[in-house]
């Protein structure tokens, strides 16, 4: 049970961290612009990291390379089509604000390192 546990913990940082570095790194270099690409790109990543990491940890030494392979291919495929349709969604719900806003903002920021010290 700890392995699991311990495993779909270290898959969910390493894939959420992936998925929201390329996302606002993406947007800085885009300019704010193609948030399909972004948000269907950085998310296929972010799920083939977590599902990659987690069920190899999960299934080392109980199932088989080709087994694990077919696993991970499997999950990321179902995940990848529910990404498609919840960007659509997302990709409507961005145009409502920035509607409602009167803009399309946001912030460079050079670095996005959470283990830098800023001096006063």
């Amino acid at each position: 049970m700890l392995r699991i546990y311990f495993s779909n913990l270290a898959g969910i940082l390493l894939g959420m961290f992936i998925n929201a570095y390329f996302l606002v790194k993406w947007k800085i270099k885009l300019n704010g612009r193609f948030f399909y690409l972004r948000s269907i790109v950085s998310s296929a990543l972010g799920e083939l990291i977590f599902t990659g990491v987690t069920v190899t940890l999960v299934q080392i030494g109980i199932s088989g390379a080709h087994a694990i392979i077919e696993m991970i291919l499997v999950s990321l495929t179902i995940k990848i089509m529910f990404t498609l349709f919840s960007s659509f969604l997302a990709a409507g719900i961005k145009k409502r604000l920035i509607q409602i806003d009167g803009g399309n903002y946001f912030e460079v920021v050079n670095n996005y390192n959470p283990f830098t010290i800023k001096s006063a």
